[in-house]
């Protein structure tokens, strides 16, 4: 026990300084952003789930999907379908020409729905999240 309560105060092998706050660990870890602290994780959890398996019934039952698609769950109340204009992506185009692969993925168009809970699915199309970054970039350089 001596040992351990040596250890934490400094001594035995302890290199450098005790760090005298906290906060200077974290660096503004939890600034208030999109992303807040849960009361508790495991209700957060439960919520999640309940939520998937209802939009996930809505997405059944209201969306005329293609033959390839992709559902994202991403917290309780968000679900995006999302599904692009030219089937699953050309995987075995990538390790042949990716130069090629890279742009007709970037330049494909998505149709992306987005499931609201009191409300009904919201289709549109759009692009990429990649691609308008890319262009936003563009502009700034332009």
């Amino acid at each position: 026990m001596h040992e351990m309560v040596n250890r934490r105060t400094g001594g035995a092998g302890v290199s450098g300084a005790p760090v005298a706050n906290v906060d200077e660990l974290l660096d503004g870890y939890y600034l208030p952003g999109p992303e807040r602290k849960h009361k508790s994780p495991t209700k957060r959890l439960i919520n999640h789930k309940n939520s998937a398996w209802e939009h996930k019934k809505r997405i059944t039952g209201g969306v005329a999907r293609g033959e390839y698609s992709q559902t994202y769950c991403i917290s309780p109340g968000k679900t995006y379908v999302i599904e692009p204009e030219g089937g699953e992506l050309p995987y075995e185009l990538a390790h042949k020409s990716p130069q090629k692969f890279y742009s007709q993925v970037l330049n494909q168009d998505i149709l992306k729905y987005h499931v609201k809970m009191r409300g009904k699915l919201v289709g549109e199309w759009t692009q990429r999240p990649l691609l308008k970054i890319i262009d936003s970039i563009k502009q700034k350089l332009i």
